[in-house]
């Protein structure tokens, strides 16, 4: 009965509760629970300037970084090795998809800025071309 007992209480301190490893990935809940498209498709409806999107994928990839030094490859729990590979690469990709799609908004933008550009500048160069038949159609 005593060498039971004295069993017991070495397996309870050798397997301590998991809420060490749970506390762990605690800070990445919301993250996990996150949509990179809805959450970049929230900031494009908020019409964000450049700056600001700039700000926002630069936070994000210094959050991909954040996670990859916080979370190791393995973490110990008692006797055990669990592997926390996956889900560190999970939580960093979410990070590096929000900048990416990020910079894709920016790019649209910066693309549908230049069309408008070069229409302008295409509809003024055509008025250039034209030849005045008189004084009047020259100024």
């Amino acid at each position: 009965v005593e060498s039971k007992s004295h069993l017991e209480q070495s397996m309870r301190q050798a397997l301590p509760s998991l809420d060490a490893y749970l506390e762990l990935f605690a800070p990445y809940e919301e993250l996990l629970r996150l949509d990179p498209a809805e959450y970049v498709q929230s900031k494009a409806a908020a019409d964000i300037t450049i700056e600001e999107a700039k700000a926002c994928v630069l936070e994000h990839l210094e959050k991909e970084k954040q996670v990859l030094s916080e979370i190791p490859e393995n973490s110990v729990v008692g006797l055990f090795s669990v592997s926390c590979a996956d889900i560190r690469k999970i939580l960093a990709s979410r990070h590096r998809r929000i900048a990416d799609l990020l910079l894709d908004l920016l790019l649209t933008r910066f693309r549908e800025s230049a069309q408008e550009i070069t229409d302008m500048f295409n509809g003024i160069f055509a008025q250039l071309r034209k030849k005045p038949v008189n004084i009047e159609q020259a100024t």
